[in-house]
C-alpha cells in the first residue's frame, strides 16, 4: 500500500488551546490611557506598543479626513468595558 501525498499546506494543524488562549477579549486599558484606554487595550491583546497603534488611529484619521476614525473610537469608548482591576487578578 502506498501513502498518498498531500502537499503540507492542505494537511489539518494539529493545535491545542487552552481555555481563553484561542480569542482574548477585547477591553479599554486601566494602565495604559490617553484618553479611554482603547489604543492600549488592542496593544495589549496584540502584543503592540501602544505608541504605534495611537500614530496608526492618527494617521488613518488624517488621511480619511478625521471624521471616521472619531466615530469609531467614540463608538468603541462607549461599548468596550474597562479591563480588569490588576490588584484583583
Amino acid at each position: 500500500m502506498s501513502k498518498r501525498f498531500v502537499p503540507i499546506s492542505i494537511q489539518p494543524r494539529k493545535q491545542s488551546f487552552t481555555k481563553g488562549e484561542f480569542m482574548k477579549k477585547l477591553y479599554r486599558s486601566r494602565t495604559d490611557q490617553k484618553i479611554a484606554g482603547i489604543c492600549g487595550g488592542l496593544a495589549e491583546i496584540y502584543h503592540f506598543d501602544a505608541n504605534l497603534i495611537r500614530l496608526v488611529l492618527v494617521f488613518i484619521g488624517l488621511v480619511t479626513q478625521v471624521v471616521p476614525a472619531v466615530v469609531t473610537y467614540l463608538i468603541a469608548w462607549m461599548i468596550l468595558p474597562e479591563g480588569p482591576n490588576e490588584d484583583n487578578g
